[in-house]
């Protein structure tokens, strides 16, 4: 089991805690065990199928993200899982599937299993502020297995592949411009669905 964080750009608000002669001290919910089972197109277990499981809120700063691989049954088990919304994705065989698991302070809900087929995408394109060249704009999203960085090219088009069947938010990323994020549609395996355009602007210095 593989784990990374990935630095996010969202606010995270901290609580603190009760002032006065004493504390209250809210314990921590245990950490949960998450099995995922994917199967193959034909419904037969996905052995050794990559798979990411990807949290959507910051933990302290970071989205993190740990991969797995499915044992001879199809399955794979994440230890030590927070509580948070999460996004599993697999991949085998050019074949993708993606589902969104909230896990809660009493353990995840029953995830079905994950069925792979064939991915389909995403263009559309991506501007620039005031920039003559619309290049170098990073296109992403958390349901795509392994996380993708596309990028536009000089005018500005990308084309973002290996996406599930699903609603999926796209983010657009560059140093220097505020982050825009949009919600697309695969409605079935293998299509490939326009994204209205959209502009970054200028970020102040210091508050990207």
């Amino acid at each position: 089991m593989r784990q990374i964080q990935l630095l996010g750009v969202s606010l995270v608000l901290a609580v603190a805690g009760c002032g006065g002669h004493s504390s209250i001290t809210n314990p921590q919910p245990p950490p949960t065990f998450v099995t995922i089972e994917v199967r193959t197109a034909a419904g037969t277990p996905a052995a050794g199928a990559d798979v990411q499981l990807a949290s959507t809120v910051l933990v302290g700063g970071y989205l993190e993200v740990t991969y797995g691989s499915a044992d001879n049954s199809g399955r794979v088990t994440f230890g030590s899982v927070a509580p948070n919304l999460y996004i599993v994705a697999a991949s085998a065989g050019g074949n993708v599937a993606a589902e969104t698991l909230r896990v809660t302070s009493t353990g995840p809900p029953v995830l079905p299993a994950l069925r792979l087929v064939k991915p389909g995408a995403f263009r559309g394109r991506a501007t620039l502020q005031g920039a003559t060249q619309d290049d170098g704009v990073f296109v992403s999203s958390l349901a795509v297995f392994p996380l993708p960085l596309t990028e536009t090219d000089p005018r500005g088009a990308f084309l973002l592949g290996g996406v599930p069947p699903g609603h999926w938010t796209v983010e657009y990323e560059r140093p220097g411009f505020r982050s825009v994020q949009t919600v697309g549609m695969i409605a079935s395996p293998g299509d490939t669905v326009e994204l209205p355009a959209v502009t970054l602007v200028h970020a102040p210095p210091g508050n990207p």
